[in-house]
């Protein structure tokens, strides 16, 4: 390869991993786990110590339902602040920083700010999570307000109430239904 050839490689292989957060994120708010652990390579080594992306399929959706007040209903993730270091021609390891918005299924809510750890390998010409994520939490506080606890907000009518995300979209209400 040309000199030329290797940056642009070099840029491809950030523009590609930059994405898995952001990807990640909206996986997660919509309950789609098949995106979710798509983004993992198959092998993929769980913290636990488990392999395989039907157990991390698992983690999540034993977490999501199960979690503190009787599940997760909404969770939004902010992610920022995202720096890669390309390790070799197939590897990258990266920091990025995420503020957390989630509303139970009990009503109740939560803000965090986490950091988290990853590691990114390539297979053929695609960029994954290497191993499930390093979750580092900076502080966790309740909601001030019930969000999902108020009216409907009719937008764009009001402003303030419960919206339509994500509770009208596909994933989301296939998780509920689903199992629970």
């Amino acid at each position: 390869m040309t000199s030329i050839e290797l940056r642009l490689a070099g840029l491809a292989a950030r523009d590609q991993i930059a994405e898995l957060p952001h990807r990640y994120a909206t996986a997660y708010a919509e309950l789609d786990l098949d995106a979710l652990v798509a983004l993992y390579r198959p092998d993929v080594e769980l913290l636990n110590g488990d392999t395989g992306r039907a157990a991390l399929r698992a983690h999540f959706e034993q977490g999501i339902r199960t979690g503190p007040g009787g599940g997760l209903d909404t969770v939004v993730l902010h992610t920022g602040n995202h720096v890669i270091q390309v390790t070799g021609a197939d590897g990258a390891v990266g920091t990025v920083y995420c503020h957390v918005e989630v509303i139970l299924r009990d009503g109740t809510g939560y803000y965090q700010a986490v950091r988290y750890t990853d590691s990114y390998c390539r297979r053929g010409d695609r960029w994954y999570f290497a191993r499930q994520r390093t979750h580092e939490l900076c502080y966790g506080a309740p909601f001030a307000s019930r969000p999902n606890g108020r009216p409907d907000a009719d937008w764009p009518a009001r402003q303030i109430g419960r919206g339509t995300v994500p509770y009208r979209l596909p994933t989301w209400q296939e998780f509920w239904n689903a199992g629970g």
